[in-house]
Order: C-alpha cells, then sequence, then structure tokens
C-alpha cells in the first residue's frame, strides 16, 4: 500500500503499527482508514503511535474509535502510545467524546 509520510504501517509477525505524523485530518481520512483496515487483516496487536501528530480533527478520531469499537468485538489488542491525552484530551472534551474510551 502507498501510504503518504503521514500515515505508515509496519507489521511484523506479532504485531501491527500504524504510526500517524503531521496533520491527520479529512485530507488523509481515506488513507487512514486503508492503513486501519490492513492493519486488521493480520490479526495481531494493533499499536496506534500518535507520538509525531501536529494536528488532529474529528474525522480522525470517528476513524480511530471505529477501529477501537472493532478490535474490541474481535477480540484485537488496541492500543495507543505516545502521549494520546496531550494530543487527543481537548477535541474529545470539545466534541463530547470523552467518555466514549477512545484513550485510557
Amino acid at each position: 500500500m502507498g501510504l503518504s509520510e503521514a500515515i505508515a504501517l509496519s507489521v511484523s509477525a506479532d504485531s501491527t503499527v500504524v504510526r500517524l505524523s503531521g496533520s491527520i485530518d479529512i485530507a488523509s481520512a481515506a488513507e487512514l482508514k486503508a492503513a486501519l483496515q490492513q492493519a486488521f487483516e493480520g490479526g495481531n496487536p494493533i499499536q496506534i503511535s500518535i507520538d509525531g501528530i501536529s494536528d488532529l480533527d474529528v474525522t480522525a478520531l470517528q476513524l480511530l474509535w471505529a477501529a477501537r469499537q472493532h478490535a474490541a468485538k474481535l477480540g484485537v489488542r488496541f492500543v495507543m502510545s505516545g502521549e494520546p491525552r496531550k494530543v487527543m484530551g481537548s477535541l474529545l472534551t470539545e466534541l463530547g467524546m470523552e467518555g466514549l474510551g477512545l484513550i485510557d
């Protein structure tokens, strides 16, 4: 899959990492969705690395929340690495999404 520099996927025998960097918004939504779908193909635990995010919009939050819900249904471990509260906290609160379990 040809992903941009903002979204990178690395798959190993025992895990899948989706690295996000820069601005993740409506313009990259289709790419993020495709990367998340591909991440589920192996059935491995999925880690979303958000260390490099400079901006995140509601579209990206919705995709990440849907992926977390899908992982729970499948029994696949789904974790956010980095500082999700720092990156996403205020936006989640602003949108009233802080209680939806996107970040621990």
